[in-house]
């Protein structure tokens, strides 16, 4: 009879174990099941990112464009901005060429207004005639001294004045 105790519990043992084995693959099994919604959820998301990643991609697009837009805008800013520069520079030596002008035209002014005060001196002298021929001479020869003078000074006037034209001209070709 303990052999059969034996038999019994070896069966009881194996029946157990076959209970455990049944029971843990039906475990194991629905663990499976709920990993592979898990994984189909997974791809489903997966798909989903794909998409709004293309979705993404196409609607960046134009802003690809337009940022290269905006590079070539800020290279031609760049140049208007290298434009201007030049023409400054241009427009500060005509300013010092009008300044040398300027201070040629005062001299002229000058000259001008002693010229203008020698033939006021020269009608004096006229009026009273009667004066010694001698200094009348000696103010002539000073006023046809000063009279080419100012021929001088006007020549040299002439031609700053064309070079000025000149340089304008250059400044009127800027676009």
């Amino acid at each position: 009879m303990t052999g059969s105790w034996v038999s019994v519990g070896l069966i009881l043992a194996g029946m157990l174990g076959a209970g455990t084995f049944g029971y843990s693959l039906l475990q194991q099994t629905a663990l499976q099941g709920q990993i592979n919604g898990a994984m189909q959820v997974i791809n489903q998301s997966i798909d989903t990112t794909g998409q709004i990643v293309k979705q993404t991609s196409v609607t960046l697009d134009p802003l690809t464009e337009t940022t290269q837009s905006l590079a070539e805008i800020q290279q031609q800013e760049e140049q208007v901005v290298q434009h201007i520069a030049a023409m400054n520079a241009s427009l500060e030596w005509i300013a010092k060429s009008e300044t040398g002008i300027i201070t040629g035209l005062e001299s002229l002014n000058q000259v001008t207004q002693s010229a203008s005060m020698a033939l006021y001196g020269m009608g004096q002298t006229n009026s009273s005639i009667l004066q010694a021929s001698s200094l009348s001479a000696q103010q002539g020869n000073q006023e046809a001294g000063q009279v080419a003078e100012l021929n001088r000074l006007t020549q040299y006037s002439i031609v700053q004045l064309k070079e000025m034209n000149d340089k304008l001209y250059m400044l009127r070709q800027l676009p």
